[in-house]
């Protein structure tokens, strides 16, 4: 199900005295100028809570980011127990070709990992269910997880066994120099402050440690073909997207410098949720939206859309990336 606009924005403007309540508005995190210009309005569009939100562009350094945002007391609401990431461990429990795709998608994702550090003690930031990190368990692994969702995190320790903290990577107070990795996978641009995370990163992971990052990239077709309706900019969980020469910048500023940036997961059910949030703009084409739902499942049409995303993936213009870094000795 997909939600109209809201009939009417919650605030006008873009200065701070005319922001509502539960919502602030915040400088460019990176650079710290309070110059920005307005991209376009948007809304929930995955699970229609309300409110109209803005997404602008740092004049001064190119960083993209909601604002004003939800503060971080209201945020929970627009992660529900249903949001996506929270359910793959639980809904793979329900048939083997469900569970075939868990693994074989964590697979993909360590072996990129291992091609850089084979083995070694790695930190999940962000780790939802715990999938990713019980994959890496069972390949030998030490691992560890932080998890803002109290339920997702109750999951992984409850039931997968794993050592998984509830709370912020800023409050968790890990030793310094002491992982091999820190993940990141689809996380930075929902952190409230991502460079004092990165600083943070920095800190714990050992000198010539690995940082690896999976963030929506704004050079992907799926970026241009479907302009705001791309769930790249999924807001208001995504608070920051970061073209690629900021992301260089970021990493640069806090003391980690980039080994390779690859595409190799999410192509094809993203391109499908974007076409489906598009059609779902336009009142008469919004009748189709189940029809490319029902069709996007099918194997005909993985197999013949299969050569396409594995091109856009080789050629690095998939939806999402994946930005692998060292981390030097001093920021």
């Amino acid at each position: 199900m997909f939600h109209p606009a809201p009939a009417q924005p919650d605030w006008t403007g873009l200065n701070g005295s005319e922001v509502a309540e539960g919502l602030e508005y915040v400088p460019c995190n990176l650079c710290g100028e309070d110059e920005a210009q307005l991209l376009f309005e948007g809304w929930d569009r995955l699970h229609g809570q309300p409110g109209r939100f803005r997404m602008v562009r740092c004049r001064q350094c190119g960083l993209i980011y909601l604002n004003p945002r939800p503060v971080a007391s209201q945020i929970g609401r627009y992660y529900p127990t249903d949001y996506p990431s929270y359910q793959g461990s639980r809904r793979s429990g329900q048939n083997r070709l469900a569970q075939w795709a868990l693994r074989y998608g964590m697979d993909k994702r360590l072996r990129a990992v291992a091609a850089f550090q084979p083995q070694g003690r790695l930190l999940d930031v962000g780790c939802a269910d715990g999938a990713f990190i019980a994959y890496a368990r069972e390949q030998g692994w030490e691992v560890y997880g932080v998890e803002l969702s109290p339920v997702a995190a109750a999951f992984c320790r409850e039931i997968l066994n794993l050592p998984v903290l509830t709370g912020d990577l800023l409050e968790a107070g890990f030793p310094t120099a002491h992982f091999d990795v820190v993940t990141l996978w689809s996380v930075l641009e929902h952190l409230y402050d991502p460079m004092a995370v990165l600083r943070e990163i920095h800190r714990i992971v050992r000198p010539g440690g690995l940082i690896v990052l999976a963030v929506p990239n704004t050079d992907s077709l799926d970026a241009t073909i479907f302009g705001p309706a791309w769930v790249g900019y999924d807001m208001p969980r995504h608070l920051y997207i970061m073209p690629d020469p900021v992301l260089q910048r970021m990493l640069s500023e806090t003391g980690f410098h980039i080994l390779a940036r690859r595409c190799f997961f999410g192509s094809q059910a993203l391109f499908f949720l974007s076409l489906r949030y598009l059609l779902a703009d336009h009142a008469r084409w919004q009748w189709l939206q189940c029809w490319v739902e029902r069709l996007e499942a099918t194997s005909l049409v993985r197999a013949v859309t299969l050569p396409y995303f594995f091109l856009i993936d080789r050629l690095g213009v998939g939806p999402i990336v994946t930005v692998f870094a060292r981390r030097e000795e001093e920021p």
